[in-house]
């Protein structure tokens, strides 16, 4: 579950859905990019982050992010869901704008059975 608060945007207790990245081994156990969020910034440990609000309504929200540590750049995405799973068809948006980012459907993690 993540806290989110930016004004006009969105106030309120949001589930990470799903993460995605072209380089896998970093959001998978242990990666230094599989980080749930309290609030967000584009300073972190692991380099600069930039991040952009692709698409949101009243049950999801998609971001995709941009690490950059050392000239490499690696691509990330979120899915964010008032409820701990969204329907197939959000699910499938998240895969497609993955895709128009460079990520393939073999790289994004669907966290809705995950232990919270």
């Amino acid at each position: 579950m993540v806290s989110m608060a930016e004004p006009g945007l969105f106030i309120g207790e949001w589930f990470i859905i799903a993460l995605a990245s072209n380089v896998t081994s970093k959001i998978e156990e242990g990666g230094s990019l599989k980080i749930f969020i309290k609030n967000m910034n584009k300073h972190d440990d692991d380099g600069i982050n930039d991040f952009s609000l692709q698409s949101m309504d009243s049950k999801n929200a998609m971001f995709v992010l941009y690490n950059i540590n050392n000239k490499e750049v690696i691509v990330w995405a979120e899915l964010f869901g008032w409820t701990p799973d969204l329907p197939d068809e959000i699910k499938k948006k998240f895969e497609e704008m993955c895709e128009r980012f460079g990520i393939r459907k073999d790289q994004i993690r669907d966290l809705s059975n995950d232990d919270r």
